[in-house]
């Protein structure tokens, strides 16, 4: 794993769950706030030290589906982040319930180069782009 930490977020209120795919990324706690729409959550977040990433499966009709960031490679202001989805087969015994996985991690603000602007990249387990994010650092 390269220089971040998984955090497994509680929230005291209902969080917004997205329908679907979503690659985030956030400098700053008032930004995670409001795209959650939620006033308080655990653990706390040093987001004067660190980035949150956080990728979104979006509505899945059953159990049995997961996402993990697996690594997040670093150079200068760019970070890419290798994202692996994962779906249930045909004769796995699942769970018949809607679901909205998701995965966070911590990343550290310090592997920009103390530049203004950090940029992530998505990429799935086989190299496919997914999406591109970039963030003002404060």
């Amino acid at each position: 794993m390269g220089g971040f930490k998984r955090i497994a977020l509680r929230t005291y209120e209902m969080a917004r769950n997205f329908d679907t795919r979503e690659f985030l990324v956030f400098a700053a706690e008032q930004d995670f706030l409001t795209v959650y729409g939620i006033t308080r959550y655990s653990p706390r977040i040093d987001f004067a030290r660190n980035f949150l990433v956080a990728v979104h499966c979006g509505v899945c009709p059953t159990g049995g589906y997961r996402v993990t960031i697996e690594d997040i490679l670093c150079r200068q202001n760019h970070a890419t982040v290798r994202v692996r989805f994962e779906e249930p087969g045909p004769d796995d015994v699942v769970t018949l319930v809607i679901t909205y996985p998701q995965d966070t991690v911590l990343v550290p603000k310090n592997i920009c180069s103390n530049q203004r602007q950090a940029h992530f990249s998505f990429v799935d387990q086989r190299g496919n782009h997914l999406a591109r994010k970039s963030v003002t650092m404060e």
